[in-house]
């Protein structure tokens, strides 16, 4: 099936480049951005008008952004090292309705479980501070692993206790949060580093984001983690962390034939891929900084990468003809289908997704403006 993706329009909201974007799991048609301004911007993309703003992050850049799995009017967002949570039934408010100062470096993401009761908050000393969302108190302080920033977390998605985490040590660490210890580190950091795609050899695996599925998926699609990597690779984990699997092209990558470069409105010409060598990576040609699965497809096969090279990957990364199975795959490496390869203006931050027909992805890069693409 050919796929295409389409520049639809840009978000203005924010003074600095946009860090940070997410949109609720019950509510497809808002989206909450944060930024280096030290605000977050809330929209309703039915209506270009609606801008919520939101100032009370004390002027320092907001980091992250999600909403509570289950509802679409509290979110949660960290500035410095603080964590607040907003009551969006309130208006803009000059306070948040929660704030919690349990880290003592800044943050980098904060994620939450799925039934909103425990929030962690990833920061740049290597910790994690669980917090009890529901008696408003520490749950668990989590330290003593990684030797590095601690740049992303996310919870299990099935075992309720587990949470799992990444940094710029190249660890990937799977936590019992209620015990505060660690069970599994997998650590790519000592002899990862290989001469590959152009530019790749001086840059090292650091774990930049941790994504898992946001909502129950079915069989092999609900049980792995995606991973951006600083060498510019996305991986697919499985969640005991036994395997990690880079992404590898063995699919043609979906074409168009419009020629425009990015105009809102106009298909964006798909880039091919350059060189044998990069047909045989398939991966960015520079760090991977953001990835996330994608809602829009009823599988929930798909996953969205973006990185500092400016592209933004489409894979689906467990097409039966195409790939070995995550379970029983001996090697390193995972062949995928890359569906798009799109170039983008700017350096991509952040990227989330909804489940919309049209304008379902939202890229945040170092511009002030979140752009809208529909992905086909």
């Amino acid at each position: 099936m050919a796929r295409e993706a389409k520049l639809s329009r840009t978000l203005d909201g924010h003074t600095r480049a946009v860090l940070c974007c997410h949109a609720p799991l019950s509510h497809p048609d808002l989206l909450a951005t944060s930024a280096q301004d030290g605000t977050v911007s809330l929209y309703d993309l039915r209506n270009k008008e609606n801008v919520q703003r939101y100032e009370c992050f004390g002027g320092e850049a907001v980091s992250s952004v999600c909403f509570t799995p289950a509802r679409s009017d509290i979110f949660y967002a960290s500035a410095g090292a603080s964590v607040y949570c907003i009551d969006t039934r309130l208006g803009s408010v000059s306070e948040a309705t929660m704030k919690f100062d349990y880290n003592n470096d800044e943050i980098n993401q904060v994620a939450l479980n799925q039934k909103a009761s425990y929030l962690a908050a990833a920061d740049d000393s290597g910790e994690i501070k669980v917090i009890d969302l529901e008696n408003r108190k520490l749950q668990k302080t989590l330290r003593g692993v990684h030797t590095n920033i601690c740049s992303t977390v996310q919870f299990h998605p099935h075992r309720p206790w587990e949470l799992i985490s990444g940094g710029l040590d190249s660890k990937i660490v799977k936590w019992d949060f209620n015990k505060g210890r660690p069970m599994k580190v997998f650590d790519e950091g000592i002899g990862a580093v290989q001469p590959g795609v152009s530019g790749q050899f001086c840059n090292p695996p650091f774990v930049h984001v941790l994504a898992a599925p946001e909502c129950k998926v079915a069989g092999k699609g609900g049980k792995v983690l995606a991973v951006a990597r600083g060498n510019g690779a996305v991986e697919i984990c499985d969640l005991a962390l036994e395997k990690c699997h880079e992404l590898r092209l063995c699919g043609a990558i979906a074409n168009n034939d419009g020629q425009d470069k990015g105009s809102k409105g106009k298909t964006i010409q798909q880039e091919a891929v350059d060189g044998a060598q990069e047909a045989v990576e398939g991966r960015h040609l520079s760090a991977a900084s953001s990835v996330t699965f994608a809602r829009f497809e009823e599988s929930r096969s798909f996953v969205i990468s973006g990185s500092n090279d400016k592209g933004i990957k489409m894979w689906d990364w467990c097409k039966e003809s195409d790939t070995v199975s995550v379970e029983r795959s001996s090697r390193n490496t995972f062949c995928g289908q890359l569906l798009l390869n799109v170039r983008h203006k700017r350096k991509v931050n952040w990227i989330c997704t909804a489940a919309r027909s049209s304008e379902n992805v939202f890229v945040a890069d170092t511009s002030k403006r979140l752009s809208v693409y529909t992905f086909l």
